[in-house]
């Protein structure tokens, strides 16, 4: 019997609960979330801290691409420095042709000097 009242107040409550939403549904359904004073505070500190992180991802991107340049160029300028001594080296060696006689002779002196090293 007892559990028959509870279930009969249970079911009564809900419908009073549910004939109140009803009622005030269309007040709900035409309130502006954005009109509240604590809702618009959220939002304007949102937008000061996009604003922040904006400024700030945009001055490390400016300093990274600063970075990078600085080390471009200093890679760019070694390169085209070990090029031209490349270049030089290279000059050099095709400058200095030795005839076939003084190869013969440069080698002889190299075995005799070899020889000479084993011997002692």
């Amino acid at each position: 019997m007892s559990d028959n009242i509870f279930l009969i107040i249970a079911v009564i409550s809900l419908f009073i609960i549910i004939i109140i939403i009803v009622r005030k549904f269309p007040v709900l359904a035409v309130l502006n979330v954005e009109n509240i004073p604590g809702e618009k505070e959220a939002s304007a500190k949102k937008a000061i801290i996009k604003k922040r992180v904006d400024r700030d991802i945009s001055k490390l991107s400016g300093l990274f691409a600063n970075l990078w340049l600085k080390i471009k160029d200093r890679f760019l300028s070694f390169v085209d420095f070990s090029e031209k001594k490349l270049k030089k080296v290279k000059s050099n060696y095709k400058k200095k042709k030795i005839s076939w006689s003084e190869k013969e002779k440069l080698i002889k002196d190299l075995f005799s000097k070899a020889q000479n090293d084993l011997a002692e």
